[in-house]
């Protein structure tokens, strides 16, 4: 399968860096599917399709990540893969319920993104996404790393409206809590 991804990448700097993300992560990866889906058929197709959309999006963006950074992106992308499986087996209810029960989106401008340079707000907020729902935190975490929604929603395979949404009521949640005093 390696083969293929990096039939699809076109720089010799972005194979090797593909080819030791593959091999540093899949096993782990597959074990965060697994646990998820509890089906190992489906968690390797939930790590082969992380990894057909890392091999298909800008890998010197994700390279500038450092380790950390990268590590936590993959587990991000597989674990959000293997919860779409499962509610696609289940036929749970979408994101959209909020929209369709009356929640508002607003007018598009987010005072969160006009103080997020206040150092004592930054860490009440890191404090706050703790407090999210995790498919709200992870939406969240991915936007303020610099990735848009587009590319949220196709890493996740979502539809970009969903990712939108979901981006815009984790930064409502997050700035409930962070401004009314909810995560010290």
């Amino acid at each position: 399968m390696l083969t293929f991804y990096l039939s699809m990448i076109e720089t010799e700097d972005e194979r090797s860096f593909f080819t030791k993300l593959y091999n540093d992560h899949r096993r782990a990866m597959f074990l965060v599917a697994n646990k998820y889906l509890s089906d190992p058929a489906e968690a390797e197709d939930a790590v082969h399709d992380v990894f057909l959309a890392v091999a298909d999006s800008d890998l010197e963006k994700l390279a500038e990540r450092g380790e950390e950074g990268q590590r936590r992106f993959l587990f991000v992308c597989v674990k959000n893969r293997a919860l779409n499986m499962l509610k696609r087996r289940s036929k749970t209810a979408s994101l959209d319920a909020l929209a369709d029960a009356g929640f508002e989106f607003g007018d598009g401008s987010d005072p969160l993104d006009e103080i997020a340079a206040d150092n004592e707000l930054i860490e009440r907020a890191k404090a706050a996404v703790k407090q999210l729902d995790p498919a709200y935190a992870d939406a969240l975490w991915l936007s303020l790393e610099g990735y848009s929604s587009v590319e949220i929603a196709k890493l996740f395979q979502e539809n970009y409206e969903t990712i939108k949404k979901r981006v815009y009521r984790a930064k409502q949640m997050l700035r409930e809590l962070v401004l009314k005093g909810g995560a010290a």
